[in-house]
């Protein structure tokens, strides 16, 4: 396991893993999360709750507590000084930078007492040196003889925490490193060196500093955006009446300048990380007359907005400077949850085209979410992830969706998928309401419920081929791997077609659906009459266009039937077929092979039949891996032919010849 401290770094991390399993990014902490630390944090019960109900008060302070390391920021500031509440509102502590600046002080006014404030003042502009040389090579490491002297001096002198010491064992020798406490350290100490220099070194580090942050150099920004905390006028006079020292009123037009340019620059699609950004700098610098040009300057050039983030204090900016779009053309917000999407409920109002995607939205969400997405816009994407909704809400937001101008894609995902809400599902696609994709799916925590018909539905349009294509997964419920390795049960996967017209009575989907159900219960002793009802039910479809079948575990004898069955079926001599399963069994319950069959017909002239070996082994050792090695072993069959008419091969006597084949070898 690796742990990285940005989820950029994963794209990173890509290169130097041969076989990455999963990326996991850590989303912080909940409400119920925050609340706890605050608890562990003080020792004290009535302190921490009267500390946490100053913090909750104030919206932005809160939002930055979902961060860890900016709750522990937060939780130390208040810690040190017991009327950070009074200095809080007359400082204006808001912004992520403010709560930097308050730390370091405080930390400066406590544990460097010993220190002059002439050298307290070459203290932080040797740390701002340091760490801006640091992030322009790519470094959080630092040799000793890389520290300035005024740095270790002050780390042996004192218990200021700026710089974390630790011991790094080489080959022959151990060497003394030192670190930032936190990389958000590092980058606002790099930040905090421009307020220490002379206008004309500002000016030409800034300005390579803004240029090379947009051409690659995106672990620049987060300097980019300390630099507008800094020329917050709050923050800017708290650093003056401490250290007489802040960013120059040259600086700050520079960046003025620089952000209208970037803003007027991105005049088609700002992506997510670019949006985060901008809105966040703005939020920063905290200047209405700013803020309320650069939204004018988005909403003269319709620029469509994608805000994708974990963080609260992302959606807070947000829904700071939006408020000043008097409309917006398009807004793309993922992975954000309903308190998020409350807080953003004016921009959400305000948008034309709306792609929205929440995350845990349970039954008492359901009224709020259709409030803030409102009517008459063109919804292109609407998806409920992990939502466990019940078929009451499953009607309210699919009832909501007749308000709209359009619909693109409909995603909700559900307690079960029942009869009930499939036939509302089915009632929806009949109006033609949605014009792309309308999807159920069950939510994660209810996977294993016998009262699932399937886990997975969906229905598709094709414009290209003009037809419309349904997927049904019917997995069985998920099990442990020592389950895993014993489970014998035939088992189908996921059932698709395509076809122009899909329109069937509701007593039509309900027996499919009931076919479908069934074949997702491997024990079943039915499952062959079930394959059956299946077979039977496929030509009832009108105009069927493609077939799509895949199994899990499957018998010779099942298998051999739906071989048969493509090949004896007239009505079907212009369909498309495909047939997967991903472990045949021999009579035995032995997994002999998987098979891939395709069958294109029309102007496809050519069919295939693949057949991939299974080992008669399940795990090898360094010796048997080699010696199969230097062994001839039949790993593959593949067939090729054309189309053929009516029933001429045995498959099942085929199939069965192949199980004796493989036992051969």
């Amino acid at each position: 396991m690796h742990v990285a401290a940005r989820s950029v770094a994963a794209k990173k991390l890509t290169k130097l893993f041969k076989h990455p399993q999963r990326f996991t990014e850590i989303m912080g902490f909940s409400e119920n999360g925050i609340q706890e630390y605050f608890q562990n944090f003080f020792e004290n019960d009535e302190r921490s709750r009267q500390v946490y109900e100053e913090v909750k008060a104030n919206g932005t302070l809160y939002a930055a507590c979902s961060i860890p390391v900016m709750c522990w920021l937060v939780c130390s500031v208040f810690k040190e000084k017991s009327k950070m509440s009074k200095r809080m509102n007359k400082s204006g502590f808001r912004s992520t930078t403010s709560v930097f600046v308050d730390f370091v002080f405080i930390l400066l006014e406590h544990h460097c007492q010993s220190l002059t404030e002439s050298q307290q003042r070459d203290l932080l502009k040797d740390l701002g040196q340091l760490a801006h040389k640091g992030i322009l090579k790519g470094r959080v490491l630092f040799q000793r003889n890389k520290v300035p002297e005024t740095i270790l001096n002050a780390l042996h002198s004192t218990s200021i925490p700026f710089l974390c010491t630790f011991y790094y064992r080489d080959r022959i020798s151990v060497k003394e490193m030192f670190s930032f406490m936190h990389l958000s350290f590092q980058e606002f100490f790099a930040a905090l060196l421009y307020t220490f220099l002379d206008e004309t070194e500002a000016e030409l580090k800034l300005e390579k500093l803004l240029s090379d942050s947009l051409q690659g150099g995106y672990h620049l920004l987060p300097i980019v955006q300390f630099l507008f905390g800094l020329s917050n006028k709050a923050v800017s006079d708290l650093l003056m009446k401490k250290h007489q020292q802040a960013v120059s009123h040259a600086t700050c037009a520079q960046l003025d300048k620089w952000l209208y340019e970037f803003v007027s620059q991105n005049t088609i699609r700002l992506n997510a990380h670019l949006s985060n950004f901008a809105l966040q700098c703005l939020y920063e610098v905290n200047d209405k007359y700013m803020v309320q040009n650069a939204m004018k300057i988005w909403e003269t050039n319709g620029v469509e907005i994608e805000l994708s983030s974990s963080n609260m204090t992302d959606y807070h900016a947000a829904a700071h400077c939006l408020q000043f779009c008097r409309r917006i053309r398009s807004l793309d917000l993922q992975t954000s949850t309903v308190e998020n999407l409350k807080m953003l409920e004016k921009a959400v109002r305000k948008s034309d085209k709306l792609c929205l995607c929440v995350s845990h939205a349970s039954d008492n969400d359901v009224a709020d979410l259709i409030l803030a997405v409102g009517d008459r816009k063109d919804l292109r994407r609407l998806s409920v992830e992990d939502g466990a909704l019940t078929d009451q809400s499953v009607r309210k937001i699919m009832s909501a969706l007749h308000n709209h101008r359009s619909v693109g894609s409909v995603h909700l995902s559900v307690k079960t998928i029942n009869y009930t809400n499939t036939e509302i599902f089915m009632n929806l696609l009949k109006t033609n309401v949605v014009s792309e994709k309308l999807s159920l799916c069950v939510a994660t925590k209810c996977r294993n419920s016998e009262e699932n018909l399937c886990s997975h539905l969906e229905l598709q349009h094709n414009y290209l081929d003009r037809c419309r294509a349904f997927s049904i997964s019917v997995e069985p419920k998920k099990l442990d791997s020592d389950d895993a390795l014993i489970y014998s049960g035939q088992t189908f996967k996921s059932i698709y077609f395509c076809g122009s017209d899909l329109t069937l009575s509701a007593f039509a989907w309900r027996k499919f659906l009931q076919i479908t159900s069934n074949l997702k219960k491997g024990e079943n002793p039915e499952f062959h009459k079930n394959i059956d009802a299946l077979l039977s039910f496929l030509p009832s479809m009108p105009d069927l266009q493609n077939v799509n079948l895949a199994a899990k575990n499957l018998s010779q004898k099942c298998a051999a039937k739906i071989l048969s069955f493509f090949y004896t079926r007239p009505t079907l001599e212009h369909c498309l077929f495909w047939f997967a399963v991903d472990s045949l069994k021999g009579m035995g319950e032995e997994d002999i092979c998987s098979l891939l069959l395709s069958i294109r017909n029309g102007h496809y002239v050519e069919n295939l039949l693949r057949l991939d070996l299974k080992p008669h082994v399940c795990s090898f050792s360094p010796r048997t891996t080699q010696s199969m090695e230097s062994t001839p072993v039949l790993q593959e069959i593949s067939l090729r032919f054309p189309f053929m008419k009516g029933d001429h091969v045995d498959w099942e006597d085929f199939l069965r010849r192949l199980s004796q084949l493989w036992k051969s070898l």
